[in-house]
Order: C-alpha cells, then structure tokens, then sequence
C-alpha cells in the first residue's frame, strides 16, 4: 500500500512540474492536459474533491480558451465521476492509421 501511495504522490508531483513548465512556456494545451491528468489521478486515487476541482478549473479554462475537445473530456468525466481517457495527449491518430 505504502508502494502505490509513492508511486500516486510522484505521479502528481511529475504532473504538477509538467503543468507548471507549461504554463510558464505559454503552452496553454498541453497544461491543460496535464490538469486534466491531476484532476483524473486525483479521483482514481481518493481524493475526489480535488479531483472534481482541478477538472472543473481545466474545463472552465478550456471553454474560454477555445480548447472544444478538452472541455468535453474534462465535462465528460466530470458527469461520471471516472476516468474517459488515457493518460497522455491524444493529438492526431496513431502512426499507421488514417484520419477518418
């Protein structure tokens, strides 16, 4: 137990460092997807409240920035309370297949 509580709290610190570096380099994107992993790692791992909090901050963000798509993800699992998406940016299709 005591192994995954470390691996949650390093995972959260990896993510809140990429946030932070993103946000200082202006990328806007790529901070909000990684809200969006805080708010996700956060529920899955217990603390529901902050979960619901750093997602409903990524999606009120993301609304007025124009980012349609993470607004939708961050609503969508706000409406179920779970995890929609795999961690990491999805920003095209794999190597190999076709944009459809």
């Amino acid at each position: 137990m005591d192994a995954a509580r470390g691996f949650k709290r390093d995972s959260l610190d990896a993510l809140r460092k990429n946030l932070a570096a993103a946000r200082a380099a202006g990328l806007i994107a790529a901070a909000l997807e990684a809200q969006l992993a805080v708010g996700e790692l956060l529920v899955v791992g217990g603390d529901a409240p902050g979960g619901r909090h750093a997602l409903t901050a990524a999606r009120d963000e993301a609304r007025v920035r124009g980012f349609a798509r993470l607004a939708r993800e961050a609503g969508q699992i706000l409406d179920t309370g779970g995890v929609l998406r795999s961690f990491g940016p999805r920003v095209g299709p794999r190597v190999g297949q076709r944009a459809d």
